[in-house]
């Protein structure tokens, strides 16, 4: 009985305050934020470029509050450290029947927000230690942003001492904008606030209403339709410890689109060229077949900017950062917990993020090893979407081994067996899978018709092979282990 006095006291404090429209967070809302940073000192990486995201995993009501719980982001920490454990909302945020907001810091202090204020009210929004901080309602005006338009409330900071005189201070320059009806528009750290690292962050898109950018999905990058076209180059290079180039172009014409479930399936006539240059010896073959090409979901992609989509362990830290609208990349290296902070892993090579576009694949990178001998760089040349086109078509001649008449087939399956089914003229001949890189990994002879290789002590990725037949080469192409 007690419980039911409480929750109708709740409803009825509630319905009484209907009439206060103005509310800062919104439960069943996705956005994403643009950040904008305001220390001089901010060691700014990848990991800080582009969109940020904000949703909440679940609510909960506690004594008439509602208590939302944000999904973590990867966010600035100072010097070069970084977190992925809280969102830059806060570790939580509590909000009153009147809507009155507490975002909860990285301390465990509270940032009051007062989202019905009028006009030239003022209050504490924070008060610790020595530190008092008051916001007030300095302008309120109609505003236009992602194509609504809404009244906006301008809240701005000052800063006092233990004593309530000013003190100069970061935050005299930062204001919060809050719509009547979409919420805060433009929003502080509150996870750092008010001393470390603050940062201001501008709504960019939202999903309900859905306006401005929308979270790019792995369907949204392989949307094609019968009639469009890439153009793809790549160029592998490794001089230490392998002087091996390796070279590729892709021609891909979309000749038909099937959907079954969640699965989109595409007809492809593709063409390729492979090229292997090894201490000046060039290797060279021509494909041209047509192809199934099936898009199944990506959850991981799918992820929002900057959440984890890390299938490492708890102590490593890998996400998607969108850029923009169109475009969305793998940080090239994970975050990695070393006690006193989240940093990127310190390592030697050609590490590089990849791009993926909306309606136009991927991964497209481009990275110059620290000794000035490593590349690895994959790029899309031409395009033609619709009656859209860009770039420089590549040309292609001389398609010496049809894939329907290959005498030698390779095929790879998900438990990463290798099956490389081979002619008898061509018996026996020598198998060599090489990495991106450039590295030769692995070197096999093969003296059956039919060989089974275990390729399990490789990791995932693509790899090149070269089959060569009486010291000539007998065929060339990629596999993917996944």
């Amino acid at each position: 009985m007690k419980q039911f006095y409480l929750l109708l006291s709740c409803l009825v404090l509630i319905m009484n305050l209907s009439a206060q429209p103005y509310k800062a967070v919104y439960s069943k809302r996705t956005c994403l934020y643009l950040a904008k940073h305001h220390d001089p000192n901010a060691y700014l990486a990848e990991y800080e470029q582009g969109y940020t995201s904000l949703r909440f995993d679940s609510t909960k009501v506690i004594n008439c509050d509602s208590v939302f719980f944000p999904h973590p982001v990867i966010q600035y920490n100072g010097g070069q450290c970084y977190s992925p454990e809280w969102s830059w909302i806060g570790k939580k945020v509590i909000v009153r029947p009147d809507e009155t907001v507490f975002f909860i810091n990285c301390d465990g202090d509270t940032i009051r927000l007062k989202a019905q204020a009028g006009l030239k009210e003022s209050w504490t929004a924070y008060q610790q230690n020595l530190t008092t901080v008051i916001a007030e309602v300095t302008a309120l005006d109609q505003r236009v942003f992602l194509g609504l338009k809404d009244s906006v409330k301008t809240i701005s900071f000052k800063v006092y001492d233990a004593t309530m005189k000013p003190t100069p201070h970061m935050l005299d320059t930062l204001t919060i904008l809050l719509s009547k009806h979409y919420g805060i528009i433009q929003s502080l750290n509150f996870y750092n606030f008010p001393n470390r690292f603050l940062s201001t962050y501008s709504l960019e898109g939202m999903d309900n209403p859905q306006v401005g950018v929308q979270n790019l999905t792995w369907k949204d990058v392989w949307d094609f339709q019968p009639g469009d076209e890439l153009h793809i180059t790549t160029e592998n290079y490794a001089g230490i410890p392998s002087p091996i180039r390796l070279f590729s172009k892709t021609i891909d014409k979309y000749l038909a689109r099937t959907q079954i479930a969640d699965t989109i399936i595409y007809t492809i006539d593709r063409t390729e060229s492979f090229c292997i240059d090894s201490v000046g010896e060039k290797t060279t073959q021509i494909t041209h077949g047509i192809i199934t090409d099936k898009i199944y979901p990506n959850l991981q992609f799918d992820f929002l900017s900057k959440e984890n989509n890390s299938s490492y362990p708890k102590n490593e830290f890998n996400c998607m950062i969108q850029s923009d609208s169109n475009s969305k990349q793998s940080n090239a290296v994970p975050l990695v917990n070393l006690q006193s902070c989240w940093n990127e892993i310190m390592a030697d090579g050609c590490f590089a993020a990849k791009n993926y576009q909306r309606g136009l694949g991927g991964p497209y990178f481009y990275c110059d090893g620290f000794d000035a001998f490593s590349i690895a760089r994959r790029d899309l040349v031409y395009y033609k979407k619709g009656s859209t086109e860009w770039g420089n078509k590549l040309i292609i001649t001389g398609v010496t081994t049809p894939v329907q008449e290959n005498p030698i087939s390779v095929n790879i399956n998900e438990n990463k067996q290798l099956t490389v089914k081979v002619a008898p003229e061509q018996l026996p001949c020598i198998l060599e899978l090489i990495s991106l890189a450039g590295t030769a990994v692995q070197k096999s002879k093969l003296g059956n018709i039919v060989n089974e290789l275990n390729l399990q002590n490789l990791s995932t990725g693509i790899y090149l092979y070269r089959i060569t037949s009486s010291g000539r080469n007998a065929a060339c192409g990629k596999v993917v282990l996944k």
